[in-house]
């Protein structure tokens, strides 16, 4: 905690993770979201039952659904990443992903 208090500067919002996958969401352009995972890109195109989902796979399903649910789309979380020059970063639990 040390280091974070003398060699970063605010604004930030820290927290801690205990389980699940770290998912960044960033805007590669003022419409294009990218899903990400600290394992891997892409793999949103999940049609081998034999193979695990990747994490960013996940990841960008569950972004898809939540959006969905508060009328959002994609390129408007996108617009919104690109105007605040951020990331935004998420924990995902999903027991259902191996290997997390």
């Amino acid at each position: 905690w040390e280091a974070l208090e003398s060699r970063s500067q605010a604004p930030y919002h820290l927290t801690l993770k205990t389980n699940g996958c770290i998912i960044f969401l960033a805007a590669l352009t003022p419409s294009d979201l990218l899903v990400t995972s600290k394992h891997a890109t892409g793999g949103s195109e999940h049609d081998d039952p034999e193979q695990p989902m990747t994490h960013s796979a996940a990841g960008e399903r569950w972004v898809g659904r939540h959006l969905a649910k508060v009328g959002m789309s994609s390129a408007q979380l996108a617009h919104e990443l690109w105007e605040a020059n951020a990331t935004a970063v998420a924990a995902l639990t999903d027991d259902d992903i191996a290997g997390h």
